[in-house]
């Protein structure tokens, strides 16, 4: 069947256009666009000892260039998994550079301080009580708001500076919606008492998939977050009596589900992964960085990167040709906010 070339839904033959996106449609038979149908396998080439050599030598040229270094150091590494990633025999490819990684921690770090001579400001210009409430309110307000802004910054930076097969990735969600999917979930998690979280976990990951393109072809998603429901509510019972560990169960089951959801032109992106073996991996490497005191973190990652890759495959048709080059701009402000979005799994540097 053939499919949009901007937003990669399937359209019946003799179509004018598509009724997903309005795209008109040329009238080119169906059999001169060629369609690649089969499993598409990922494949992960990367090792432990080069990941630690570039890892070690951020560590001690940040040290030493008061942690400038770092934003150098960061672009090698993601460079280094992008390339290593394989899919269907073609190598990705990442395009970032460490200055603008530093140009956007330096926009972010001058917002920072803005907000924190507002908040100094109400502090000092109100009574001590009133001020302190006033400064609290903001500062939980301001990093309600810029937590969603910085995502999305950061899912635009690093789509737009990989690339497969020559074509580079891309993400055109607007910041102003995303704020509003975000902010009204997160108010609503909590008034819920974090019962309506997998809903609002799974609308973020909705609107960051149906946002994300591959050239001109759009990613789709179809997961319910009704359905993600039950999951986290074994999770959330038996959180105390476990002592956490359903929390990471909960992971694994979104991290598969959220994945196998995930759609692509007519092919589906599958992550046949266990719980159990995901679950042993985690906990794992968790008690070798900690009794290496973090000196196997390199051979840890490799391994995670390993595991999942070579379990994940994008099944269907797909059809290459009909894909165009449709880089877009984008800056690296939201990288800024690096440290606290290094924990959302969205550094791996092919984005999903």
């Amino acid at each position: 069947m053939p499919f949009c070339t901007v937003c990669g839904d399937e359209y019946g033959a003799g179509a004018s256009f598509c009724v997903r996106c309005g795209t008109a449609i040329a009238n080119v038979p169906a059999a001169s666009l060629p369609v690649e149908s089969g499993t598409r396998r990922f494949r992960f080439h990367g090792t432990g000892g080069r990941f630690f050599t570039l890892y070690a030598v951020m560590i001690l040229l940040s040290m030493v260039t008061a942690s400038i270094y770092s934003f150098w150091g960061r672009t090698n590494i993601r460079r280094y998994i992008a390339r290593e990633t394989e899919l269907d025999g073609e190598r990705f490819d990442y395009h970032g550079t460490g200055l603008e990684l530093l140009l956007g921690w330096l926009k972010a770090m001058g917002l920072l301080l803005a907000l924190l001579l507002v908040v100094g400001i109400a502090t000092v210009t109100l009574d001590e009580m009133a001020g302190q409430v006033a400064g609290t309110l903001l500062i939980y307000a301001a990093f309600l708001f810029l937590m969603p802004l910085a995502m999305v910054g950061a899912w635009r930076y690093r789509f737009s500076r990989t690339s497969y097969r020559g074509l580079r990735f891309s993400f055109r969600g607007k910041p102003a919606e995303f704020v509003r999917v975000y902010v009204a979930g997160a108010l609503l998690s909590f008034l819920t008492l974090f019962l309506y979280t997998p809903i609002w976990q799974n609308n973020i990951r909705r609107f960051l998939c149906e946002n994300t393109y591959y050239g001109s072809a759009r990613f789709g998603y179809d997961g319910s977050g009704s359905a993600l429901f039950g999951r986290w509510a074994v999770c959330w019972l038996l959180a105390v009596p476990t002592l956490g560990v359903s929390l990471v169960w909960f992971w694994v089951e979104r991290f598969r589900f959220f994945w196998n959801h995930t759609t692509f032109q007519g092919a589906r992106l599958r992550v046949d992964i266990h719980t159990p073996g995901m679950v042993w991996l985690y906990v794992s490497n968790f008690l070798l960085n900690i009794f290496t005191l973090f000196l196997a973190y390199p051979w840890t990652q490799v391994r995670l990167l390993r595991y999942v890759l070579e379990k994940m495959t994008l099944d269907g048709a797909v059809s290459y040709e009909r894909i165009r080059q449709e880089a877009l701009a984008a800056g690296a402000m939201g990288e800024g906010f690096g440290p606290w979005l290094e924990s959302s799994g969205i550094d791996s540097g092919i984005g999903l």
